[in-house]
């Protein structure tokens, strides 16, 4: 059962892009759709930083792309090269050195781990359209966050930022349920007002006892998955992180009182009204124990509010959809052409499948 507010690939790919094993014996990868004239096409650019259409075919090329999301995969992909770009400028900015021989080193040792594995770098970047220069690049920019980040790593920092997001630690899982209306994140702010209003009214109506909130959600919840098989908007226990959307998953937390309903909470996919049914508390963690789990954790949130503070003054231009990104695919008749099928017949010919 889908329900809009669970996370996708969030840092990287909805899930909805990538197709089953089954699915993608039928669905060509992007990869093919890359046309080497064009591979220095600019396709966004960030601060004046270009996004060429080399880096975009080589994301796609990962994925395997249902036909009809040729567009979600296109716009997916671009967002997040634009915060790849946005977090090397801000590395860039803060003049960490890394030195041509650091880049070596690595490269020495991807090509050592290869070579166990019976193939070769030159290989592998043949097999991906990278080239070495993106490689060395990319390994800069990876080193550069190492350093950023052990500039920070202390006993002292990980352990404030423990005790600061709790139940991000402690195993905590609440229970909940929502009532979804959809509204495009792009809407004019008095669209955006209009909902939030039908949803505080539909508040109104439950706080009232017109009605309860699972038989609102049943009636007013447009999240697809309570539309097909109606529950109440129920969405199960969840932890503080990598089941929900940051934004919902804050808002289900705060709620600190079983039956108590949010305001309005603004996320990707409309508005929702959240009611806590259940919240299971966890115990802290040992610091020492999983302090690297903790590390992680520190090192992902604080990349995602570098990108974010980076946004909002950036100057960022993305170009529509190429229409010659991704392959056609051909569609095949259900029945043989009038006139052809005596002969299709004649010659053993089967129908198309």
């Amino acid at each position: 059962m889908h329900h809009s507010c669970r996370t996708g690939l969030s840092a990287a790919i909805a899930a909805v892009l990538l197709a089953t094993a089954a699915s993608a014996q039928n669905t060509p990868p992007a990869s093919k759709a890359a046309t080497p004239p064009r591979a220095d096409e600019t396709l966004a650019t960030v601060n004046g930083d270009p996004i060429r259409r080399s880096e975009v075919v080589r994301m796609l090329s990962q994925l395997q792309v249902p036909v009809g999301s040729e567009k979600d995969a296109y716009d997916q992909v671009v967002d997040i090269l634009i915060n790849t770009h946005l977090l090397t400028q801000f590395l860039d900015k803060g003049r960490i050195p890394v030195s041509p021989q650091e880049i070596d080193e690595v490269i020495n040792r991807e090509s050592a781990a290869l070579k166990e594995r019976k193939t070769d770098l030159g290989s592998m970047l043949s097999a991906t359209g990278m080239s070495m220069d993106a490689l060395r690049a990319q390994i800069k920019q990876r080193l550069q966050w190492k350093k950023y980040i052990d500039q920070r790593n202390t006993d002292a920092t990980l352990k404030k930022y423990m005790a600061e997001n709790p139940d991000y630690f402690n195993s905590t899982q609440v229970r909940a349920s929502h009532i979804l209306l959809k509204v495009d994140p792009k809407a004019a702010p008095a669209e955006k007002e209009k909902v939030r209003q039908k949803l505080l009214s539909i508040k109104q109506e439950i706080e009232s006892g017109k009605i309860s909130f699972a038989d609102a959600a049943n009636k007013y919840s447009e999240d697809d998955g309570n539309v097909s098989t109606p529950n109440g908007g129920d969405l199960g226990f969840f932890q503080r992180r990598g089941q929900f959307i940051d934004s919902f998953a804050t808002a289900a937390f705060a709620l600190k009182k079983v039956g108590d309903v949010s305001d309005p909470v603004e996320t990707e996919y409309g508005m929702h009204l959240i009611k806590l049914t259940a919240r299971n508390e966890g115990k802290p963690l040992d610091f020492n124990q999983y302090r690297a789990q903790i590390l992680d954790i520190y090192a992902t949130d604080t990349q995602n509010a570098i990108v974010a503070a980076a946004r909002k003054t950036a100057k960022i231009d993305i170009k529509p959809l190429p229409a010659d990104l991704f392959p056609k695919v051909p569609v095949q008749p259900t029945t043989p052409p009038a006139g052809n099928a005596a002969g299709a017949a004649a010659k053993g010919a089967s129908a198309p499948k």
